[in-house]
């Protein structure tokens, strides 16, 4: 069932899994708190069992149905969430790996989140019906902030690394 990793789960249960696993990403790309090297990440049984396994394949065909909306008014917005699904199928797909999670996975799918962010925040700029000057110095306060506060909580993150101690410490 596991390609050789004599796993305790199939494709199936694995398929279902990355469905959760995939919106944890994403939460992960809004908000990166509560990382873990090593997730204890409960393999799906069925559609809702557990019960957000359902939650998180509804939300993530809501995303994909998205993007092949966005296709033809916005192509690069369609890209760019297209990007993200593509680059993470081999990993998060239907064939069983030993770590249904691994939140590394993500490093090159982001940048498909990132560029939609980036122009989502062009976009809600040109909007705004105020002078080109307030609306440059409101983007150039938002990424301010964004690069503040993220840039913050890397050292943070980053201090879990310093010693195998603390890691295992976090992990556990």
């Amino acid at each position: 069932t596991g390609i050789g990793f004599n796993l305790e789960f199939g494709p199936y249960e694995y398929l279902l899994t990355q469905f959760r696993a995939i919106t944890k990403y994403i939460s992960l790309l809004f908000l990166p708190l509560n990382q873990n090297a090593d997730y204890d990440f409960v393999i799906s049984k069925g559609f809702f069992n557990p019960a957000s396994t359902f939650l998180s394949f509804v939300f993530l065909l809501f995303l994909v149905a998205m993007a092949i909306i966005l296709y033809k008014r916005w192509k690069i917005g369609s890209f760019a969430l297209l990007w993200f699904f593509v680059i993470l199928s081999p990993t998060s797909s239907f064939i069983p790996i030993i770590d249904v999670i691994f939140e590394h996975r993500v490093y090159l799918a982001s940048l498909g989140f990132f560029m939609l962010f980036s122009l989502g925040l062009f976009h809600i700029s040109e909007m705004l019906n105020f002078p080109q000057k307030i609306k440059s110095y409101s983007v150039i306060f938002t990424v301010l902030v964004l690069i503040l506060s993220l840039g913050y909580l890397t050292v943070k993150r980053n201090m879990v690394w310093t010693n195998r101690i603390f890691f295992w410490e976090d992990v556990v």
